[in-house]
Formats: C-alpha cells, structure tokens, sequence
C-alpha cells in the first residue's frame, strides 16, 4: 500500500530523483541504471552487445535475445511484424537462434537473413505462421547471395505466400542448411496453387548439403525445385502434395540428389526431372497423381555419369497415365524393388 512504499522510498537515498508512481506497475520490479529509477517486467534481459552493434532497440526487456516479441512482434494476424522480425535477425547477424511463439504472425515485407549460423526457430507447424501479404518475392532468403552463407536453418513453423511467383523459402547461395518440419501452402486448394515452396539454386554461388526433412508442402506450382547446379542436397520424409509439380528438378545439372521415405501424392507431376547424375528414389510412396500424367518423368543424363537409382517404390492410384516414365533418357538407370504396373520407356 502507499504507506508501505513511502516505507521503502524513505529508506532509500533518492536525492535529485524522480520516484515513479506504483500505479499500474504491479507485478514489476523497480531497477535503476545508476541514474533513474523505472518499473519494468522481470526478468528484465539488458541490452546485447549485438543488438548495440545492430543498432537494435528492444521495446520489451523481459523476452531474451532475438526473440521477436522483444522487439514488439504481436503475433495477432494483423499487424505487420515485419520490423520486429527484422530486429531479431539483425540482433543475431553473427549467428544465433530468432525465437517465434504462438501466433500468426503478418509480415509485409520478405525476410532476409543476414549472416550464416542463424536459425529462424518456431513452435510447431500448427502453431507458428508466418502469413505474408508483401509484393511478389522470396519470404525468406539471405540478405547476399554468396559463398558466405552456410549453416542456416528454418525450423517448426507455417508459412502463408501472397503471390503466384513468390517463393516460401529461398535456399539459393545457401549450403549445409536445413527446412525442418515447415508447413508451406502455396494456395488454399488445389485449383488456387500458387508459388515455390523451397527453392535450392546455385545460380549466384553454391548450394550444397542442405536437407528438407518432415515438411508438409501442398497447392504450389513447385513443392520443391532444385536447379542451376545445385548439389549433394537431401529430402527426407515428409509429404509434398497437391502441386504442379511435387518435385522439380531442371535447368543446369543438379547432381548427387537424394529423396528418400517421402509421401508424393495428388500432384499434376509427381517428380519431373530433366537432367540428372547421381540421383536416387529410395522408398517413395507416389500416390493418386492426376489423372492422365505421370508419377516419375526422367530424360537427360549422360552414360558418363553415375546411374539414376530407383529402390524400393511405390506407385498406385493413377488412371490414364503413367507411373514411370524414361523415354528420352540420354543416361543411366538402375531400378530394384519397384511396384509399378505402368512404365513408358
């Protein structure tokens, strides 16, 4: 009660200073930086030395270090969050963890990440969204497409696209990433796919070494696409479905590719590849694909190369088309342990 702190302030040598009212401030603590006294939350997390570098102001002290509620994210759906996103990346630009929580949260503008070592961490796919509703662009990618970045992961969150050319997640100039359990709808149906869900691109600098694990991607025009020579990439588990295209692979030699224990179903194009070396189907399921179309298209290739590997598939559910396809392939193939009823070589 107020006698009870005029009690403490009168213990208190507060000459020159000015006592702030305990008004509104319950369940605060009363801290002093040498030189004024405030409430504040606790616990209270003092500044970084990152976030002096970055010239990052935290608007809510009780949050720790790159989480975007500390920088004024509110996760309501409709106010744009994208400045408190981008201070969490900026106080974490020499590498670190940007926690998201619960909520839904707006973003206006894309996300880019600046440096390597960054994870981008939410609270499950179901829980965490990113809804973005900016002009037509790659939702997240890093800052600079180089050499330089490696080691960036997105993990445990949804993302919403805006655009039919906007790409979800970016990996292009990006090696030993990871896209883990990151729920991406393009679209809100199968008539309405729009977008790339991931993207893994050598076209400025190598990509490498990154893996997509346990993602659920459905209504994009591309689940997946890796091109421009990117390499020695992964896919492991997950379902992409619902797409023009479950997986595509195109444009200059990707090689050394891996997809293996993935859920491919009711895409127009299960997986369509046109150039490949050392690329290998270990236990897919290819489900109820359009009708009419293919489960596994594959041309290119080089008898130089290593052989295309198909091992222990799965194809059902087509009517009219093909599970399997391999007329035009220039290079090497070697299937083991398939179920297919319906090949066209």
């Amino acid at each position: 009660d107020a006698a009870r702190w005029a009690d403490v302030t009168a213990g208190v040598d507060l000459t020159g200073v000015a006592v702030p009212s305990q008004t509104g401030n319950a369940d605060r603590a009363l801290f002093t930086d040498g030189t004024n006294l405030a409430f504040r939350k606790t616990p209270y997390i003092a500044r970084s030395t990152d976030e002096v570098n970055a010239g990052v102001i935290p608007t809510d002290y009780s949050y720790p270090v790159g989480h975007v509620r500390r920088y004024g994210a509110t996760g309501d759906g409709t106010t744009n969050d994208y400045i408190a996103f981008n201070n969490a990346l900026l106080a974490r630009a020499d590498g670190g963890v940007v926690l998201v929580d619960d909520g839904n949260f707006r973003i206006n503008s894309p996300l880019r990440i600046p440096g390597a070592g960054i994870t981008i961490q939410g609270n499950g796919m179901w829980r965490t969204v990113i809804d973005y509703n900016g002009s037509a662009s790659s939702i997240i990618r890093a800052n600079v497409l180089g050499s330089s970045n490696a080691y960036i992961f997105v993990r445990d969150l949804a993302i919403l696209p805006n655009n039919a050319s906007d790409v979800c997640v970016d990996f292009s100039s990006i090696s030993n990433g990871a896209v883990e359990r990151v729920r991406i709808w393009g679209g809100v149906s199968f008539a309405a796919r729009q977008s790339t869900g991931v993207l893994l691109s050598a076209s400025s600098a190598s990509c490498y070494a990154n893996v997509i694990r346990d993602c659920d991607i459905q209504y994009c025009t591309a689940a997946v696409r890796i091109t421009a020579g990117a390499n020695a990439n992964r896919i492991y588990g997950g379902q992409l479905q619902s797409s023009t295209d479950g997986i595509l692979i195109d444009g200059t030699l990707s090689d050394d590719i891996l997809v293996h224990g993935v859920r491919i179903e009711n895409n127009v194009d299960a997986v369509d590849v046109s150039d490949f070396r050392l690329l290998r189907f270990i236990a897919n399921r290819f489900e109820k694909n359009a009708d009419g179309t293919y489960g596994l298209r594959i041309t290119g290739g080089s008898t130089s190369y290593p052989p295309c590997l198909l091992q222990a598939n799965f194809f059902t559910g087509y009517a009219g088309g093909n599970d399997i396809i391999t007329a035009g392939i220039t290079g090497r193939l070697l299937r083991e342990g398939e179920f297919s009823d319906s090949y066209n070589d």
